[in-house]
């Protein structure tokens, strides 16, 4: 009466074959084991094996196991595990067992009892899964604090950098028109020329890099489109070198592609980038190649110079926006926008930017632009 009493608790007793203790009858089984899984006392004491029918299937072989050699040694077994109920409840077992023997007539008997633990093995899951929440949290929060980080200190960078290239080109318009005013009718006009000239490079320096500035921001917005018209890609080059390449470093020109649909202005803004990038990022005496080339279904821009040229490991890195060359110093020259503007005008291209090695040593900056297949035919009709 104690035992059939117990809730949630069922106790069985099974009697073991002496000449087969791998196996066993059963005898008994309390009744509390209807409530918990839904199969009548009939069905538990019959031929069946009803035990191993409704094992979960994610348990069923490691249970298989467990009772086997339990049974063949006569060892107590002691396991939880999942089964499936008549109505596909699923109920988690603790179940405990022992061989016992009857001191009168000596017969083996297994005596067990399974105690339905689902309660609290969905109590577990919960925890484990709340645990999983609080950790996934953290890790977002962790990751958030980490580009909040990130981002202050690139604004930083990018506040000191745009700072350091406004004022030196502002300070050196600002000086030599100056002296300008001041001295300009007394001035040789071999030294009014120079200063002029001055004022002009400084003054392109500025535009250039107000145009970078807009030009992300456009980029930003979504507001940049490719609008192809025919260009002459040689003519295109030709007057971007002419106006970028400053006296220090020497400059050749390779045209062997003459006519493409692109976006002139974006295109400029590419080979502008490139130059200005190889003339901020080489010593004084460098070599500098601007190179065309048509390839299958577009156009190639290439500027390879022979200077230190960029560790395998930045080569993606350089066309993120204010990536330096891995110098995020407020030193560091430039802000680090111009390669990742190649990339995005690259790509609304629907082409691609990258950077090799040059052969000989130095960087070998590359840029793919698709163009519509004739695009000779093109720029004929239009004139």
């Amino acid at each position: 009466m104690l035992v059939e009493r117990i809730p949630m608790v069922a106790v069985y007793l099974d009697l073991v074959i002496v000449d087969d203790p791998g196996h066993s009858i059963p005898l008994y089984i309390s009744p509390q084991i209807e409530d918990l899984l839904g199969y009548p006392l009939s069905e538990w004491l019959g031929e069946g094996e009803l035990w191993l029918q409704i094992l979960h299937p994610d348990d069923a072989e490691r249970m298989r196991r467990e009772d086997e050699t339990a049974r063949r040694l006569l060892t107590p077994l002691s396991a939880e595990y999942r089964m499936i109920a008549r109505d596909g409840r699923l109920v988690w077992v603790s179940e405990k067992a022992a061989v016992v023997r009857d001191e009168t007539t000596g017969t083996l008997y297994w005596q067990g009892v399974m105690v339905d633990i689902t309660a609290r093995k969905e109590a577990e899951a919960e925890r484990e899964l709340a645990v999983e929440r609080l950790r996934a949290a953290l890790d977002t929060e962790r990751q958030a604090a980490e580009r909040l980080r990130a981002l202050d200190e690139m604004k930083n960078d990018f506040l000191n950098a745009v700072s350091h290239e406004l004022r030196t080109p502002l300070a050196a318009v600002l000086g030599n028109a100056l002296t300008l005013e001041r001295l300009g009718i007394d001035l040789a006009a071999k030294d009014q020329r120079e200063l002029l000239t001055a004022v002009v490079a400084n003054a392109r320096r500025l535009e250039r890099l107000l145009g970078d500035l807009l030009d992300v921001d456009r980029l930003t917005r979504g507001a940049a489109m490719v609008e192809r018209t025919p260009v002459d890609l040689t003519e295109l080059v030709s007057a971007v070198v002419s106006h970028v390449s400053p006296n220090n470093h020497y400059f050749h020109m390779e045209s062997g592609a003459t006519l493409a649909e692109l976006d002139a202005p974006k295109v400029e803004r590419i080979v502008e980038n490139l130059i200005t990038n190889a003339v901020r990022h080489t010593p004084s005496g460098t070599s500098v190649w601007v190179r065309l080339r048509e390839e299958p279904g577009g156009v190639l821009i290439v500027v390879e110079d022979d200077g230190p040229g960029v560790p395998r490991e930045l080569r993606q890195a350089i066309f993120e926006p204010f990536q330096r060359g891995g110098d995020r110093s407020s030193k560091a020259p430039g802000l680090g926008i111009g390669l990742s503007l190649v990339a995005r005008f690259a790509e609304l291209h629907l082409g691609r930017a990258w950077v090799e090695e040059r052969a000989g040593g130095g960087a070998s900056f590359r840029v793919f632009l698709p163009s519509p297949a004739s695009p000779v035919e093109s720029l004929g009709s239009s004139r």
